[in-house]
């Protein structure tokens, strides 16, 4: 039971606020649609937005380029895509908007990395009992 809770104790994070990637690929070419953590110089941000929950990651045209964009938010936006015309050229694109809240969890699409890490966790404790 001992081994149980020191297992508990370190599965629990304490933190002092929401953290998140944070970058525009409209500046930053490492702000790619995903990407592997250990590979990137992109770094977590600790968030400066007021009572903010959420991370987002939303995919769409920027500048007239498509692009990406990460941030912090105190709103949930919801996780959705849609296709987006413009009425100057043919081209239909696909926009969309993921909102999560774990911390560090708009770096990829859907799969927050958050749950790839508490999966084994889960598991561990599964078979403890």
């Amino acid at each position: 039971m001992l081994r149980l809770f020191i297992y508990v104790i370190f599965l629990i994070h304490r933190s002092d606020g929401k953290s998140c990637y944070v970058c525009n690929s409209s500046v930053d070419a490492n702000c790619l649609d995903s990407f592997s953590p250990h590979q990137s110089p992109l770094r977590p941000t600790r968030c400066n937005v007021v009572d903010a929950r959420f991370c987002i990651k939303t995919t769409g045209i920027y500048g007239g380029f498509v692009g990406v964009n990460r941030f912090c938010s105190s709103f949930d936006l919801g996780t959705q895509c849609d296709y987006v015309s413009f009425p100057d050229h043919d081209r239909i694109y696909r926009a969309c908007v993921f909102t999560c809240s774990a911390d560090q969890c708009n770096r990829a699409s859907l799969l927050s990395n958050s749950w790839l890490s508490i999966g084994p966790s889960i598991a561990l404790l599964m078979s403890l009992f």
